[in-house]
């Protein structure tokens, strides 16, 4: 009994000590709001009426205004106008709340009406440290780069939220590339969203086809909130726009004794023949290049070239001081050199490390005949340098955007046949 009677005594005053450490933890009582101030309750009721000019002398009239005041201040100030107090408003603010990611919002669109837009983005940026979800930040963001003339910022931002939406594509000027091969190029289509990865995979295709030296996608925006996508393209095809170009083009090359055969576009398949003929007498040469898409794939290339040279080299020891050797005398006659390659454009993008994407760059062939040293003997075999990797980006940006890369893979078969035997080196 004297144990039971102990426990039921003990029972209450355990009870008692919670609720009194619970009264220290929670003075305001348990599960009860914080008083609002009457301030703020004046302020939403001013704003429901749209009173802008009441909200900013009850505001200014608080000695010391909360984070939740600032809010309202600047937010009335700035449908007023007075950009400047407005972004004083709200950096005050945003110094005693700055885990709240409605300040550095609200301080872009201060920004963005005075056309700072660098400024507004570097607050969306901040924005989206504090709320990276965030579908309107997301959203402002992309607008301030597209503004910028910065496509793929945009985009990158606008992705996040299943943006933009493509309703038609349009051409200027209209192409005479064939049709088929033109909508293969394209990794989007209209009624779509125009993802950052296609928009990089349609450029790589279009520089494959060798036959827009320059162009350019613009997104224009419509009044459904969608956009069109706009090719502005400049395009090679025959031997030039017109009979005088291509004169210009065949003989810009006559003070060095060459002139420079181009064909683009042939049959509009992108079938392109690219040749130089010089016929100076100690430097003769034939090349030609012919290169066309695989298949009618504008993501797959072949090409076979050709190269044919008569060529004398006289090599001077300037670089050996106190050699008694005046120069060695080198001649090559007419080695051909056949090379043919396939080139295949992969077609999976993906942000990650630039360095992991790698671009093989073809052989190049040096000098048909070179010295390995000053007086020492000379290599009258062409000598080529070996296939190495080389990473180039796609495209350049801003900073803060991550790079995506264009992988290429590439196949080169090279065949050289002497049609006469070289003659030694004679020495002068």
């Amino acid at each position: 009994m004297d144990l039971a009677g102990t426990a039921s005594a003990r029972h209450p005053l355990t009870r008692i000590a919670a609720i009194f450490v619970l009264l220290i933890c929670c003075p305001n009582g348990m599960g009860q709001p914080r008083p609002i101030d009457p301030e703020i309750i004046r302020v939403k009721e001013f704003l429901a009426q749209e009173r802008w000019q009441e909200i900013v002398s009850l505001a200014q009239s608080v000695p010391s205004p909360s984070a939740e005041l600032d809010f309202y201040l600047g937010t009335a100030l700035a449908r007023l106008g007075r950009w400047e107090e407005a972004r004083k408003a709200f950096q005050a603010g945003a110094r005693l709340r700055p885990s709240d990611e409605r300040f550095p919002l609200e301080l872009a669109g201060v920004a963005f009406k005075q056309k700072l837009y660098p400024e507004a983005a570097r607050y969306l940026h901040r924005a989206l440290e504090l709320a990276p979800g965030d579908s309107y930040a997301n959203d402002f963001l992309g607008t301030v780069y597209f503004l910028q003339e910065n496509p793929d910022a945009a985009l990158k931002y606008w992705n996040r939220i299943a943006k933009p939406q493509i309703a038609e594509i349009l051409t200027e000027p209209t192409p005479r590339l064939d049709p088929v091969l033109l909508d293969r190029a394209f990794a989007f289509s209209p009624a779509s969203t125009l993802q950052l990865a296609d928009l990089r995979t349609t450029q790589a295709r279009i520089d494959t086809l060798g036959i827009f030296p320059r162009y350019h996608f613009d997104l224009q925006a419509r009044e459904d909130s969608k956009f069109s996508l706009l090719f502005r393209n400049q395009e090679k095809n025959g031997w030039g726009r017109n009979k005088w170009e291509g004169l210009i083009l065949l003989f810009r090359g006559l003070p060095w004794q060459s002139i420079d055969p181009e064909f683009y576009n042939l049959r509009h398949r992108a079938i392109n023949l690219v040749s130089m003929w010089r016929w100076d007498a100690e430097k003769r040469r034939l090349t030609a290049a012919l290169s066309a898409p695989l298949g009618r794939e504008p993501g797959r290339e072949y090409g076979v070239s050709l190269d044919l040279r008569s060529e004398n080299w006289n090599i001077r020891n300037s670089f050996s001081p106190g050699s008694n050797r005046s120069a060695v005398c080198l001649r090559c006659q007419w080695p051909l050199e056949l090379v043919c390659r396939r080139r295949t454009l992969s077609s999976r993008f993906s942000q990650r490390d630039p360095r992991n994407c790698t671009q093989p760059k073809p052989a190049r062939a040096r000098l048909p005949a070179q010295t390995t040293r000053p007086g020492g003997r000379g290599n009258l075999e062409p000598a080529r340098k070996k296939n190495h990797a080389q990473g180039r980006p796609v495209v350049g940006g801003w900073s803060h955007l991550v790079e995506t890369r264009t992988c290429v893979s590439q196949i080169t078969a090279i065949a050289e046949v002497p049609l006469v035997p070289a003659v030694p080196r004679r020495r002068l």
